[in-house]
């Protein structure tokens, strides 16, 4: 789902997360080690409007052995978008699903 600039038609983009994540270590090996982070998080767009939506973040983030750097990232949200219905006068929340990884450097 994105929202769109009503003059420009141009997609907003996501400019904010917020939340809390509680962060563990995880499974390592000779190269890499891994930490999970799961939370609750809104996100808000780069509109002017203050719109947002919420929804629990998990994420796999990868470090180089030795390093505090993190290599690569996965994540799965799982939320709900507030969607006006005009008809109605009232807010549907639609579920909302995103899988995501970061690009290999």
């Amino acid at each position: 789902m994105e929202r769109v600039d009503p003059v420009t038609k141009k997609a907003y983009v996501i400019t904010g997360v917020s939340g809390q994540l509680s962060r563990a270590p995880s499974v390592s090996s000779a190269r890499h080690r891994h930490a999970v982070a799961i939370g609750r998080v809104r996100l808000s767009d780069s509109g002017t409007d203050g719109f947002g939506y919420e929804g629990t973040l998990e994420l796999v983030m990868t470090y180089a052995k030795q390093s505090s750097e993190v290599i690569s990232m996965k994540g799965f949200f799982r939320g709900s978008y507030p969607r006006q219905d005009r008809q109605r006068q009232m807010t549907r929340l639609v579920p909302l699903e995103a899988v995501f990884e970061s690009r290999p450097r």
